[in-house]
């Protein structure tokens, strides 16, 4: 048999990823070459495959390259520090060479070049032997909602890009692709998510032997959130409240709910809690004690050590002032106390903390990538957008009741949204309210471009700046935790002086320079650039 030596350069030697990965990830050492069809030849040797899948997912969503190309670029997040790559993006005056859209570029494909793999391998798995059949179609459901998710990404920061479905194993083999239409990646996307339906909601574990298994991670709920979420894209409203409803009809509240305290979702203390289960849907976990940590940790972790955590950081990322002084208009809000505390006179977003490490270079805090609470804010959209905003009112409330906006004053409620205000006012609350819910949490941006808000947002966010420098400072609100002390606290604004180009460019992200330099079948790149 054949022996192969396996590089991976750029989007277009992605060749073995897989492999590499996950070795990296079961901490064991990868030989210079080995025998490609010799691997993928069992149970075990499949499972391995799906946890580089695992492993390069982390890669991507662990530490500060997906953050720095979403909510940095949004109107919910500043950067601090002096880093010029990242000051560009936050001021959205970057170019092609930002080595952030290439990381986050580079590491998209390499999910999607060790899914390829995956997909193809573990299918002649199960061509070979029929015994490995129900576990074949289990992995194989995985790698392919995880390619989904990867296109989904890539899709909504550049617009058209290539569409690579089939892995290449021989580096004699030039791959230089074009970008495809947005239309045939969402075909792919769809596709594969309909494939990725085998899944079912029983977790799903491969026994090796008895000291030996290996959990699969994730659902047909993933599935069918993740399909509600690109008919929302796509404001196919019907077929987006079909797919939602697996989760929060069929499943609610029996297998989904939310839960009672926001706190949970975020605490490393946490992780195992029976409740956060219903609420976390899918989730890449970190264990700073075994090394497997979110470098995330450090960016946003307090410079000064502050009450509850023990350990410091850089502070480098902190909420906009603007997002900062919308949660203090509603104090009251649980959600507000969970995500904040103030350092040195700023704001550090305490849900990417580990509260409990000692180093500041070990974060344990996982990325939670689908939960419920996106299933119902969803829900609610697609419901008031085909006119049936009295039902949206119901289930927006739920999340406002778990962040304790909605309080009875004698025989009256408050902070409720009414099921008769008008449809345009419904959907601003709506996407106002998952400002709120899902706060650094790398949604904003997506939010505002599938919402055609995105260029107001810019202008606001530059209105607001103006004000801020002209007040120069600004009396917050707090919820009663965030400094330790007092329940209001003027702070200097703005926390960073930031005005973003209003440039429409940004509405996409550039192909990386040094990718077009690779391949100039890239070419045209997207306008502006």
């Amino acid at each position: 048999m054949k022996t192969t030596k396996y590089i991976q350069i750029g989007l277009f030697f992605f060749l073995w990823g897989a492999f590499t990965s996950c070795l990296d990830f079961l901490d064991e050492k990868l030989p210079n070459s080995f025998d490609v069809d010799g691997y993928y030849q069992d149970e075990e040797e499949a499972v391995k495959g799906l946890y580089g899948l695992y492993s390069s997912v982390r890669d991507l969503v662990f530490g500060i390259d997906l953050t720095s190309v979403t909510d940095l670029m949004s109107d919910d997040m500043d950067f601090t520090n002096t880093d010029v790559s990242r000051r560009t993006l936050n001021s959205l005056t970057f170019d092609t060479r930002n080595k952030y859209f290439y990381n986050v570029w580079i590491k998209l494909y390499d999910v999607i070049g060790n899914a390829n793999v995956v997909i193809d391998k573990v299918s002649q798995l199960s061509l070979q032997d029929d015994k490995y059949k129900n576990t074949s179609e289990q992995i194989i459901g995985e790698a392919k909602f995880i390619r989904a998710w990867a296109y989904m990404h890539l899709v909504q920061l550049w617009g058209e890009v290539p569409l690579v479905t089939v892995p290449t194993y021989n580096l004699n083999y030039v791959v230089s692709p074009h970008r495809d239409s947005v239309e045939k990646i969402y075909e792919q996307i769809y596709k594969d998510l309909k494939d990725a339906e085998v899944l079912n909601d029983t977790p799903y574990s491969i026994i090796i032997k008895k000291d030996i298994t290996y959990p699969l991670t994730l659902t047909r709920s993933a599935v069918k959130l993740l399909e509600a979420k690109m008919f929302l894209l796509e404001k196919k409203y019907d077929e987006c409240i079909a797919a939602v409803e697996y989760l929060v009809k069929d499943r609610y509240p029996a297998t989904f709910d939310l839960v009672s305290d926001y706190r949970i979702l975020f605490d490393v203390a946490e992780t195992q809690n029976p409740e956060r289960k219903k609420e976390v849907i899918w989730e890449i976990e970190a264990k700073a004690a075994t090394k497997y940590n979110n470098t995330a940790h450090r960016e946003f972790a307090p410079k000064s050590a502050i009450e509850a955590c023990k350990t410091t950081g850089y502070q480098n990322f902190i909420p906009s002032t603007s997002l900062f002084e919308a949660f203090s208009k509603q104090s009251s809000d649980k959600r507000f106390d969970c995500i904040y505390r103030l350092s040195g006179g700023k704001p550090c977003i305490m849900k990417k903390v580990d509260y409990q490490t000692s180093d500041q270079n070990m974060g344990g805090c996982g990325e939670v990538l689908l939960r419920f609470a996106d299933a119902v804010l969803i829900y609610a959209e697609a419901l008031n957008a085909t006119g049936e905003t009295e039902k949206a009112a119901e289930w927006i409330n739920k999340i406002r009741d778990r962040a304790g906006l909605i309080r009875k004053i004698g025989s009256i409620t408050i902070g409720n949204i009414k099921p008769s205000v008008s449809q345009t006012v419904m959907q601003d609350t709506i996407i106002a309210e998952r400002r709120m819910e899902f706060a650094h949490e790398g949604q904003r941006l997506y939010d505002l471009k599938r919402t055609g808000k995105w260029e107001s947002m810019i202008k606001r966010y530059n209105a607001d700046m103006a004000r801020y420098v002209a007040a120069g400072s600004i009396q917050f609100a707090l919820g009663p935790n965030i400094d330790g002390s007092s329940t209001a606290v003027k702070l200097t604004v703005p926390f960073v002086e930031v005005r973003k180009s209003e440039d429409k460019r940004s509405l996409l992200h550039p192909v990386p320079g040094s990718e077009i330099l690779v391949n100039s079948n890239l070419l045209p790149n997207n306008s502006g650039y």
